[in-house]
């Protein structure tokens, strides 16, 4: 087992790590249950990055024979000499992730939950930023509920998806704009702003990027009606984690729900 490559690892993480620049609280009153959410999301972080640096030093303690080297930590050396990093130290359960690619979600985990703390970004969010992406689509709704004086049971969350990979240049009129999600077995056609499917072979590998979507939240009681759009709608369903939707975003498509439905055509958060 090369020591010498994963010592080498180690110490280039806990480096970037050390180095980043701390994030800024998060103001606010209290009373904004997002402000509440963008504080804890932080916390999490870097609690997080906290572990992964007590982890690298047990793990070069181990390798300079200051420490025992335990199974599962000499099971994580070896993984990091192939160029991975273990999974517990892994942002998200998507697949196994190299070191390269973990840094880069490292760094745009810290450029966005900056954005987001500092107040610079308050109606667009990357889902992928998120720990919770449950409790921020939990959060949109109640927040709502609380401006309008109403129960929360009566918020309903609906999607516009606005066609562009640009946000727009204004707040929306109410809940949010989110993106950071990616779309499987079907590809977006950015021309005719609808889901279509590929014209190789490989359509169960396919991925592509979704553009702007409109989170909107509504009142149930009141006579809403989504907005009037030509051509058919697929209900695509979004898994926030491997197992479980929490999520439907209406997307225009050329597809029958039949065939979308047979290839499994679905979103993920894209880590």
């Amino acid at each position: 087992m090369n020591y010498e490559t994963a010592c080498s690892l180690l110490q280039v993480i806990k480096h970037v790590i050390e180095n980043l620049a701390k994030i800024p609280d998060k103001d606010g009153d209290g009373l904004s249950h997002m402000d509440n959410y963008l504080s804890s999301e932080k916390h999490a972080y870097e609690s997080h990055l906290i572990t992964v640096v007590s982890d690298i030093d047990v793990l070069l303690d181990g390798i300079n024979g200051e420490g025992a080297l335990t199974p599962q930590l000499l099971l994580d050396v070896q993984i990091l000499t192939v160029g991975y990093v273990p999974s517990s130290w892994m942002f998200n359960d998507k697949c196994p992730q190299t070191v390269d690619s973990w840094k880069k979600c490292l760094e745009k985990k810290q450029r966005l939950l900056t954005e987001y703390c500092s107040g610079e970004s308050t109606y667009l969010f990357d889902l992928s930023a998120f720990s919770n992406q449950k409790l921020f689509l939990h959060i949109v709704a109640q927040d709502y509920a609380r401006k309008e004086y109403i129960e929360f049971n009566r918020v309903q969350l609906q999607t516009q998806v606005l066609g562009a990979f640009s946000p727009p240049s204004v707040q929306p009129e109410k809940g949010v704009y989110i993106v950071g999600l990616e779309l499987n077995n079907a590809k977006w056609d950015c021309k005719r702003a609808c889901l279509n499917i590929s014209t190789t072979n490989d359509q169960q590998n396919l991925t592509s990027s979704l553009p702007v979507i409109w989170l909107q939240p509504v009142d149930k009681a009141s006579k809403w009606e989504m907005p009037a759009i030509d051509g058919a709608m697929f209900k695509c369903p979004v898994y926030l984690d491997a197992r479980e939707v929490k999520l439907y975003i209406d997307l225009p498509s050329d597809l029958d729900d039949d065939v979308c439905n047979q290839l499994r055509v679905h979103a993920v958060i894209d880590a």
